[in-house]
């Protein structure tokens, strides 16, 4: 037995759904007992975190983790605030008034929103400060990669161009010299490697 379904009207659905400002959900923004920050969850583990004076962003607005892959840095970000004021709906602008075209997170943390802890920055040292990327070559260490049989290379980039910096038999080695270029060549905006163990003959 032939059973006809009703065609539902097609409608043109919009990729990006305007919030109900009307039925605004409570948030879990919360005050620390230092009474100094105000951090509230957004998607899956991340926290958002603000100063006081800033601490109204989080209690008003529900904001989310919006990031490309775990090994970049993810940013707290909000439809809502976004559209009832009509600028970019990123924490770390909102904080600071939408006055700067670029923030760079001084800890890496995109999630940590303080004052203290975003500097103005534009693309090139935005990118000096970013966390290592991991592929099939890299080393627990930025800058480095394996070379087999040839041992350890340290690179880095200068104004978009890879700069080679030597060949070294141990990973430390390698790492030691990229965080001496960086640190010269990129200034406070270097992500330096933390090393704990040296191997060396």
């Amino acid at each position: 037995m032939l059973v006809r379904r009703k065609l539902l009207p097609s409608y043109d659905i919009p990729k990006w759904r305007k919030p109900n400002l009307l039925r605004r959900k409570t948030t879990n923004a919360r005050t620390c007992e230092c009474g100094e920050t105000v951090f509230a969850y957004t998607t899956g583990c991340w926290i958002a975190i603000a100063d006081a004076e800033d601490g109204l962003l989080l209690h008003e607005y529900k904001w989310k983790a919006n990031g490309r892959a775990l090994n970049y840095a993810f940013y707290a970000s909000s439809d809502r605030y976004a559209y009832s004021t009509g600028k970019n709906g990123l924490l770390h602008h909102a904080v600071t008034g939408h006055i700067h075209k670029q923030l760079d997170h001084r800890n890496g943390n995109g999630h940590d929103c303080r004052r203290s802890n975003l500097r103005p920055c534009n693309h090139i040292e935005n990118g000096h400060n970013r966390n290592r990327q991991s592929n099939h070559l890299s080393s627990r260490f930025k800058g480095v990669y394996n070379r087999d049989p040839y041992g350890w290379i340290a690179q880095l980039k200068v104004d978009g161009k890879s700069k080679f910096l030597g060949t070294f038999w141990f990973e430390s080695d390698a790492a030691i010299a990229y965080n001496y270029h960086a640190a010269y060549l990129f200034g406070e905006f270097a992500k330096l490697n933390s090393i704990t163990e040296y191997m060396h003959d």
